[in-house]
């Protein structure tokens, strides 16, 4: 099994020749797991400019968006490296901006965080120079490192 991260973008992207020697399943959005022959999947990925990603990369991926939603422990402990959320936690206690998202976060009965909230944290993060684009697109995808 390999597990490809790219945008289904219609027509041609998954044509029927690559169905005879690919098996396609999209469990998560914008992540398919293709399996069959490696040298046809290789280059279906080439052609879709798709990005591969290791088991564990899917796996975590999986857990981030699992119903849509990231739940605040996995999300603060796991999303963050340990210099970004020291940097989050400073930045916090002058800034009301990312106080306020992080107590509506913390304090959530469902201690979830839902993808829109999620969005916004990430956007703040990056305008507030935590974060790079790059990292955020990173963090987005549920990669900490």
């Amino acid at each position: 099994m390999r597990y490809v991260e790219v945008n289904n973008y219609g027509k041609g992207f998954i044509t029927h020749n690559d169905q005879e020697l690919i098996s396609f399943h999209s469990s998560l959005e914008n992540i398919w797991e293709v399996s069959g022959d490696d040298i046809a999947i290789s280059a279906w990925i080439s052609k879709v400019n798709g990005s591969e990603l290791t088991e564990e990369e899917f796996n975590t991926a999986k857990q981030y968006t699992l119903d849509g939603v990231y739940t605040t422990s996995e999300f603060l402990l796991n999303a963050l490296t340990p210099s970004e959320v020291k940097s989050l936690l400073t930045l916090a206690k002058t800034d009301t901006s990312i106080t306020t998202l992080v107590d509506t976060m913390v304090s959530s009965k469902t201690l979830h965080v839902d993808k829109a909230e999620f969005q916004t944290f990430l956007d703040l993060a990056e305008s507030k120079g935590l974060i790079n684009s790059n990292r955020k697109a990173s963090i987005a995808k549920g990669k900490r490192k």
